[in-house]
């Protein structure tokens, strides 16, 4: 590769990372993504330097107004679930505080709804707030909770007409943080929900889930 074509795909690779460019560009880079070994190289590299300077902005809360967004989207969320065991009145103040906490997200991403999406998930004796932010990949999930039995938690997508995508497995406890592997990032839209399993111990993610999530919840931008 010449030097002059190697630093237009570096250039490429870093407008990618940073969602500088439009649908049609990004359809053809990720096409090169599965084809091209050293532009997947690049990305991961772009991804690695600007995740860095990510994680050093300060947090602060979003605009007052998501709130009520956020209010209708659950109870919605829980008028279409009438079937799953309702959350008791304690989980259910955990849940509201659990997304307070969630919240709290570099003024950057927040100052760039929609791009930026949470979700609640409730379930008997568990609570688990999810935020991610489109632009970035950069997701943090809080549990608190009970978590029955042994095994570890683990985080998947779901979506209409499709299986379960996991996306790892989560501290059992408290934050975890990860950036979203860019393949799976266009599951995340309006619709779909994240929920929690409980599964063996595993470095890689599960083909399917074991059982029924023990929480879920819709994803809303906001």
């Amino acid at each position: 590769m010449s030097d002059g074509r190697s630093a237009t795909a570096d250039v490429l690779a870093a407008e990618l990372v940073l969602g500088l460019l439009s649908r049609d560009e990004q359809a053809i880079a990720a096409a090169r993504l599965a084809s091209d070994a050293r532009f997947a190289a690049e990305v991961a590299a772009w991804e690695e330097h600007f995740g860095a300077l990510a994680w050093q902005v300060e947090d602060q809360l979003p605009p007052r107004e998501v709130w009520a967004r956020i209010a209708v989207a659950i109870d919605a969320r829980k008028a279409s679930q009438s079937r799953w065991p309702r959350a008791s009145m304690a989980m259910a103040g955990a849940a509201a505080l659990l997304m307070l906490t969630v919240l709290v997200w570099p003024s950057p991403e927040a100052r760039r709804a929609p791009n930026l999406a949470v979700a609640t998930l409730v379930g008997p004796d568990l609570v688990v707030g999810a935020r991610y932010a489109a632009k970035s990949g950069r997701m943090r999930v809080e549990i608190a909770g009970a978590l029955p039995g042994p095994g570890r938690p683990e985080l998947w997508i779901l979506r209409p007409g499709m299986a379960p995508v996991s996306l790892g497995q989560l501290a059992p406890q408290g934050r975890s943080e990860m950036i979203m592997p860019r393949a799976l990032r266009p599951l995340v839209q309006s619709g779909s929900e994240f929920a929690i399993t409980i599964e063996a111990p595993s470095t890689t993610p599960h083909l399917r889930p074991s059982g029924p999530p023990l929480a879920r919840g819709a994803i809303i931008f906001i």
